[in-house]
């Protein structure tokens, strides 16, 4: 059994607007190496990972290639959509989930677009007023459902929504009926002010946490240059072709080497 330590920063934040006191951890887990291809240098990468914890719940999000930056500088320089995904992939979040007020809204705005003589954009036809008005109060029955499946099991929901938006009208529903999941909106909350938090904290103390010896430290990493395709010299223009392919797919890759590559003078 192998035991293994590490250095973490723990920051409380306190304060934050509408939320509880959250726990944030942060561990710079040191450097890998990532293999290549063929006549393509090795590189090393920084890896880290961030937990928030907040009124009894917790996320964590790892990341094995940050380039040469620390953990707190990746956390910062990412958006907070992209940060909500990766913490919320691990609580297997979805993005969106069904709302059966939306659901109700769009079913009332066919009514009147269709009684108006609007139905280019609806699978309803013209309606009277009679007709209007009862497909009207029956969409408020659409708000009690929280979620598609209890729609198809109801047979007077399938008979509304088939009326109003055709055979099909599950496409309406994924469409229409759909909101940003109050979990992940929740956990936007939490990232933003853990972001706010460490750029404050930032400014006033640095945080330390753990960085690599200057001897263990990457050396720089000289990139090669594209090969020139001489188009009359066939075996000479497969090979360039080859190796400036595969030159092309480790840059699209690791875009962190783009600028360095340009620096260099090489073409990308």
């Amino acid at each position: 059994m192998n035991v293994e330590a590490s250095e973490v920063a723990k920051l409380r934040i306190t304060g934050a607007t509408h939320l509880d006191p959250i726990s944030v951890f942060i561990e710079d887990l040191g450097e890998r190496k990532i293999r290549s291809c063929p006549n393509i240098p090795d590189y090393t990468t920084k890896s880290g990972k961030v937990t928030l914890e907040c009124f009894g719940e917790s996320w964590s999000a790892y990341w094995g290639g940050m380039g040469d930056r620390s953990t707190i500088d990746f956390f910062l320089s990412a958006s907070i959509d992209y940060l909500v995904g990766c913490f919320a992939r691990g609580s297997e979040i979805d993005r969106h989930v069904f709302d059966g007020s939306k659901l109700e809204a769009a079913a009332r705005r066919c009514i009147i677009d269709c009684r108006r003589g609007r139905t280019r954009d609806w699978e309803c036809g013209p309606l009277d007023r009679d007709e209007a008005r009862e497909l009207y109060d029956a969409a408020d029955y659409l708000s009690a459902f929280d979620s598609a499946e209890g729609l198809m099991h109801s047979p007077g929901a399938g008979e509304l929504l088939t009326k109003l938006f055709g055979e099909e009208w599950h496409y309406t529903v994924s469409d229409k009926a759909m909101a940003a999941h109050p979990k992940r909106l929740y956990l936007a909350r939490i990232v933003d002010a853990v972001q706010q938090a460490l750029r404050q904290r930032i400014e006033s103390h640095p945080i330390a946490t753990a960085t690599t010896p200057a001897s263990e430290q990457q050396p720089a990493i000289v990139l090669p240059e594209r090969c020139t395709e001489y188009a009359g010299d066939r075996d000479n223009l497969q090979w360039a072709r080859g190796a400036n392919f595969m030159l092309g797919e480790f840059l699209r890759l690791n875009p962190h080497l783009q600028q360095d590559a340009s620096a260099q003078g090489g073409e990308v």
